[in-house]
């Protein structure tokens, strides 16, 4: 993020030292389209400065003889944010990351800009894994947590590369200096990652999520007609997490035939598909509060009254994240 030497420098505003190389305060400009500005010594970045990328990023912090040293802000073209620590222009130290809208999602520690050692990686539902990254910055190890958004409900054991191998129930009891300690339940039964098909929903049926069994219940619905829905236990502040939904991954095509479109597929929709995979291109708009859904896992969160609404059959509109889309099929969902 810090280097310019594939750049070739193209246009310099700002005083020239005798050799004719920037020497106090300048604006750089280079071949790439990536812009410099701050101070110079004979050509060499020294003192204040920030970087402008091409793609909408920027990279701010304190150069010395040409390199960024201490602390760096580096901002994403989204918006997020990444405060740092550089040693020789890369990061090596401690670092957290907050997404666009100035939510914590990662705090821990960079070598060589990569990702390492213990770190905590934060998701939108307040949930977070603890654990070591391996060499690729990917949480990897026996002792691994997946800590749900209440705080201290957990999974505690196998991951790799973040993904959940096998854990079993755990509490987080306390946190001293960023280091979190577990207590595993014991007789926990063993959690595994079960992911959904177009046909199953999940292999173990009968295996409750330790989380969603505090806070919600399943009962007959008192809409005539609607079979059974998800009722609350307790009480809930506004936009708390109260389950999570696991539904079956489905094509566009299963979703939604070809010979229901009257136009040709649009080209974004197959490339959306190729970057995401198919089904993460899907989201659900309800027709009822207008609220987006990703289609398989997605979150039940309590409404403005602090208890989740009633869900049994509603209709749903696809749309792909894009919003590059051919025309919008509906579907009546269980």
């Amino acid at each position: 993020m810090d280097s310019d030497d594939d750049n070739v420098e193209e246009v310099v505003e700002g005083p020239l030292d005798e050799d004719d190389q920037p020497h106090g305060f300048c604006t750089v400009t280079y071949s790439s389209s990536d812009r410099f500005e701050g101070h110079f010594v004979h050509g060499e970045k020294n003192g204040k400065g920030k970087f402008f990328f091409f793609d909408g990023s920027t990279l701010e912090g304190f150069y010395v003889d040409d390199a960024l040293q201490g602390q760096g802000v580096y901002t994403y073209e989204d918006g997020g944010v990444l405060h740092g620590t550089y040693v020789d222009g890369e990061l090596n130290g401690p670092a957290q990351e907050y997404d666009g809208e100035g939510r914590l999602v990662f705090q821990g520690q960079y070598k060589d800009n990569n990702r390492c050692g213990e770190c905590w990686v934060y998701y939108p539902d307040r949930g977070c894994v603890f654990g070591e990254m391996n060499e690729d910055g990917e949480m990897t190890g026996d002792s691994v947590a997946y800590i749900y958004p209440d705080g201290h409900t957990a999974l505690y054991g196998n991951f790799v590369d973040g993904e959940l191998i096998e854990a079993r129930l755990a509490t987080l009891v306390s946190t001293e200096n960023s280091r979190p300690r577990f207590e595993v339940t014991p007789n926990s039964p063993v959690y595994t990652y079960d992911k959904s098909t177009s046909t199953c929903i999940a292999t173990h049926t009968l295996l409750p999520d330790p989380y969603e069994s505090q806070r919600v219940f399943v009962a007959d619905s008192p809409i005539k007609g609607a079979g059974q829905g998800l009722f609350a236990k307790t009480d809930a502040e506004p936009n708390t997490v109260m389950a999570f939904y696991n539904g079956v991954r489905i094509t566009h095509s299963e979703v939604c035939p070809p010979s229901f479109w009257p136009y040709q597929v649009h080209p974004n929709l197959e490339s959306c598909a190729e970057r995401r995979g198919v089904n993460s291109c899907l989201r659900l708009r309800s027709h009822a509060n207008g609220e987006e859904r990703t289609r398989g896992p997605r979150l039940v969160q309590a409404g403005a009254g602090g208890v989740p609404a009633e869900t049994g059959q509603r209709e749903q509109r696809l749309t792909c994240l894009d919003n590059k889309t051919p025309p919008t099929c509906t579907t009546l969902l269980q």
